[in-house]
């Protein structure tokens, strides 16, 4: 019979896998990690990783010990090769994240750490839940597959269902589900960003749909832009971009 640790190693060998192809498309500028997301995970990954430890975690904490090493990496690379960390949403994370930071230093508990940090690690999550939902094409879908594929396993490793142990693996498992979704099915938004074009016709007669909007994957990319400068007041028409 299969030992519930072997689980978790094999977990813990996909995380760091899945940080090859990441690494890789961020040097071939196909992939631009969001630099508040790392910023907030680079920080709270050792938080994480030493009280995941000290509330008896031993076979699931492979994967808080890759994120640890590949998420302050990726932080490192994301300086010059990143996106973001400057809009209002990104300071909002960040001011967040130094908050549940601050409040574990002066709780000084291990397990109210650790649920201190999971939050913090949502928080560093939106921007990058944002990014991949309007810019899809900045993220590797690969990596986020094998990462995703190693929480999934790392839940067999789970010893115990104790809360303390059990709600970090759980978290991260549907948080990744969430991204995978985003980049896997960008078709599923489609429908809906054409409708909004079509409102947006009818607000304005001169607006027009284009009929080569077909691709999935650079629709949602170029309409992505199309809306962020739609919100800031500069509606302007860049429809043009679907023609490459």
């Amino acid at each position: 019979m299969v030992s519930i640790s072997v689980f978790g190693q094999i977990a813990g060998f996909l995380a760091f896998l899945s940080y090859i192809p990441y690494i890789h498309a961020i040097f071939a500028g196909k992939t631009k990690p969001h630099r508040a997301t790392y910023a907030i995970w680079s920080m709270v990954n050792i938080v994480i990783l030493f009280s995941y430890f000290a509330s008896g975690a031993r076979a699931t904490i492979w994967i808080p010990l890759a994120f640890a090493i590949g998420q302050m990496f990726i932080f490192l690379l994301s300086i010059k090769y990143g996106f973001g960390g400057a809009g209002k949403l990104d300071i909002l994370c960040l001011v967040g994240a130094f908050v549940g930071i601050l409040s574990w230093i002066i709780t000084k508990n291990p397990v109210a750490a650790l649920y201190l940090s999971i939050v913090v690690k949502f928080l560093g999550l939106i921007p990058t839940i944002k990014k991949s939902y309007y810019h899809p094409k900045t993220e590797n879908t690969l990596s986020w597959a094998i990462i995703t594929l190693g929480s999934f396993l790392n839940l067999f490793a789970l010893t115990s269902f104790n809360p303390v142990i059990s709600v970090y693996p759980i978290y991260l498992f549907v948080s990744e589900i969430v991204v995978i979704m985003l980049l896997f099915f960008p078709t599923l938004r489609l429908k809906q960003v054409k409708q909004q074009l079509r409102e947006q016709r009818l607000s304005s007669p001169s607006f027009s749909i284009p009929s080569y909007i077909t691709s999935p994957k650079s629709v949602v990319e170029d309409l992505g832009h199309f809306y962020e400068t739609k919100r800031k007041g500069k509606i302007r028409k860049i429809l043009w971009r679907f023609k490459r």
